[in-house]
């Protein structure tokens, strides 16, 4: 009888282990399928790739892997001078987005990195000083602490989903609202590396690591993203 009593506890015990180890990320999201994870990829050799922690559990998106692909909103930021014609300011992104089909709902991820925007209202002849502030490796904590919309050299990141679940349209996800405390928080820009000659059309590689409050009382640990821009020019 004891035994039968021992090795039903343990069985016990075994369920509430391996359901905790198999909790997916995606039941962090509240709205979607929770039976769907983030795509979890190995990055050696990889590209691009952005990855991290999410209360310790890790995800990874990768270019190239798993429909995944990153695409460059911070070229221009980089890479050209500034433009009268940009009237909001200029700033820039890197997505990495599995978006083979919005209609299944094991697709249709996209984390997004956010960059810093220096305001129209600026002299634009500070733009320079800014693109090399934010192209010299170094720790930064402007990060996105509250809604102020005049504010907007901060950093911001998201996880997000957009597809069709339970017969409804969905866009939600994790990210810096807006009202998290970042105390504590960092974005470090760790390394940026010039190519003369690559196969993908970008020149400058840039490595990143993040450590980063989301919202819903989650935080997101060890994060990395390996990115790149087309050239970076500031003088």
């Amino acid at each position: 009888m004891k035994n039968i009593i021992v090795l039903f506890c343990l069985f016990i015990i075994g369920l509430i282990s391996c359901k905790k180890d198999a909790l997916p990320t995606n039941s962090l999201i509240s709205g979607l399928d929770p039976n769907v994870k983030l795509p979890n990829a190995d990055t050696t050799g990889a590209f691009a790739y952005i990855e991290g922690y999410i209360d310790g559990e890790r995800f990874c998106l990768v270019d190239g892997k798993d429909s995944v692909k990153m695409v460059d909103y911070a070229s221009a930021f980089f890479g050209f001078e500034y433009q009268k014609e940009w009237n909001n300011g200029i700033g820039g992104a890197w997505f990495f987005q599995q978006n083979e089909s919005f209609l299944r709902s094991d697709k249709g991820w996209y984390v997004a990195f956010s960059i810093p925007t220096f305001g129209a209202a600026r002299d634009t002849s500070e733009f320079n000083a800014f693109k090399k502030k934010y192209a010299t490796p170094g720790i930064f904590t402007n990060i996105k602490l509250v809604n102020v919309y005049d504010n907007l050299d901060l950093f911001n990141f998201s996880i997000m989903r957009s597809d069709i679940y339970n017969g409804k349209w969905n866009t939600l996800g994790l990210g810096i609202r807006g009202d998290e405390d970042q105390t504590g928080s960092y974005i470090k820009l760790v390394s940026v590396k010039h190519y003369i000659y690559t196969l993908h059309g970008y020149h400058d590689e840039m490595i990143y690591e993040f450590d980063l409050k989301l919202s819903g009382n989650r935080h997101l640990t060890k994060g990395r993203m390996k990115t790149w821009v087309e050239n970076i020019r500031y003088r």
